[in-house]
């Protein structure tokens, strides 16, 4: 994904780099809060949210297969992704982790802080503001 394959959604204030939104599926709250902790900490994502149970219905080796899971959504960088989803999937219980990415318009504001949360420079102004 390179800058350059996208433009942003709007003029003014969603003018800001895309956003990088990995979503993943946990086994329970415990595991999800424990890799969200570990993806910010490193400052492989600026930010994670777990969110409420969800019912997974799949198909897993032949069989139609369900569990209770928790999602997990993180946000990072271009600059951070591959670290950020490599760092996922080895910290993740299951054998093949569902690993969904979205790029996401974003306000300039917004970007800059979850491309400074991940190790990266912020593009806007000095005063934060992406003036």
């Amino acid at each position: 994904m390179s800058g350059d394959d996208h433009a942003p959604p709007a003029a003014g204030i969603l003018g800001g780099p895309p956003v990088v939104v990995v979503s993943s599926t946990l086994p329970d709250v415990d595991t999800a809060r424990s890799v969200a902790r570990r993806l910010v900490e490193s400052e492989l994502a600026a930010c994670a949210q777990v969110g409420a149970a969800v019912w997974s219905v799949y198909r897993w080796e032949g069989a139609v297969d369900e569990a209770d899971e928790v999602e997990l959504v993180c946000k990072t960088s271009e600059a951070a992704l591959e670290a950020c989803v490599a760092a996922l999937v080895a910290a993740h219980p299951y054998e093949l982790p569902q690993v969904v990415v979205t790029l996401a318009g974003a306000t300039v504001r917004y970007a800059d802080w979850v491309r400074s949360g991940t190790g990266g420079a912020a593009a806007g102004g000095a005063d934060g503001t992406g003036a």
